[in-house]
């Protein structure tokens, strides 16, 4: 896996120390976000700040630091990353704290969840620092890193849609259903088929959680997946699985998704429910498999909605 930071000591290595100073200098201005919106993790007393000529700074401390970052370059899915300076406006000359002008007001858009700051420009664009736990190990992780997570965007926020219904004939609960933004689908090209890491920037990965499962209690990381072509869809089934404790089945019927905006539009989380298999009948079930079937097409490439049950 490439590696950014590695490449830069790597070639101080082979320079030699007098140009590492310049080089250290481009580390903190690296073109593109490494992780998209991800800014830091377990941050605090974050405060988010944009410009008239849309330079977002956010202020934060984390490690008992006080830090900044300028981000612009990128809005919508019209471009999947910021650029970034981490330098003060050193590099870029943007973002320099000292002589910041905000010109972001009271945000009026559509509700955020997660959300630490939020703001409206001028031009109607909003903009919004959300904080979650977006890494956790499946089978039942609880516990992560709170990253912060820089979003901009207009109009509605993306649509994630969760149904419900069952597999293997009543077996287990399932849900199915697609992720877009502004009627697109959105979903990755090329990614590693063996452990779901993205390679190609597009796709997101989203996480399923159950409360007061057969996982534990409270919140548990059930598991976590990629939505795939054509129409951005991916199914899942509530089914036994190789080391995971249990199968995440919530007794109290309390579950959520969670998913990374695509390119730079907001993080998003649904709740919902399974019907139970008690309410199983093929008759109702039948429907279901026809709308996944209709997910999917005439694609022939990996999906996981390819086998019904």
């Amino acid at each position: 896996m490439f590696s950014y930071r590695r490449t830069v000591l790597q070639t101080i290595r082979r320079v030699g120390f007098g140009a590492s100073l310049l080089l250290l200098v481009l580390a903190l201005l690296a073109p593109l976000a490494s992780a998209s919106e991800m800014i830091d993790r377990n941050t605090k007393k974050q405060r988010l700040l944009v410009n008239k000529k849309g330079t977002a700074l956010d202020l934060y401390k984390a490690r008992g630091a006080s830090k900044h970052v300028a981000y612009w370059g990128a809005k919508n899915t019209a471009q999947l990353f910021f650029s970034h300076d981490r330098s003060g406006g050193v590099r870029s000359g943007k973002g320099n704290p000292n002589n910041f002008r905000n010109a972001c007001k009271a945000y009026t858009g559509p509700p955020l969840q997660y959300a630490v700051a939020s703001c409206t420009m001028p031009d109607g664009s909003h903009w919004a620092l959300q904080q979650w736990v977006r890494i956790k190990a499946n089978g039942g992780g609880q516990r992560g890193d709170k990253e912060l997570r820089i979003s901009h965007w207009t109009g509605a926020l993306p649509v994630l849609t969760v149904t419900p219904d069952w597999s293997w004939r009543g077996r287990y609960n399932h849900i199915y259903g697609t992720l877009t933004f502004h009627g697109k689908p959105w979903y990755a090209e090329t990614w590693d088929h063996a452990t779901g890491e993205i390679h190609d920037g597009v796709g997101r990965n989203f996480a399923i959680e159950s409360y007061n499962s057969d996982m534990g209690s409270g919140w548990r990381r059930v598991n976590a997946f990629l939505t795939h072509k054509p129409s951005g869809e991916y199914c899942f089934g509530f089914a036994p699985k190789d080391g995971y404790t249990g199968r995440g089945d919530s007794t109290v019927n309390k579950y959520r998704a969670l998913v990374p905006g695509p390119a730079v539009t907001p993080d998003v989380f649904v709740s919902f429910g399974v019907l139970g298999l008690d309410a199983y009948t093929y008759d109702l079930d039948q429907p279901h498999n026809d709308a996944q079937a209709a997910l999917v097409g005439d694609y022939q490439g990996l999906t996981s909605c390819r086998k019904i049950n």
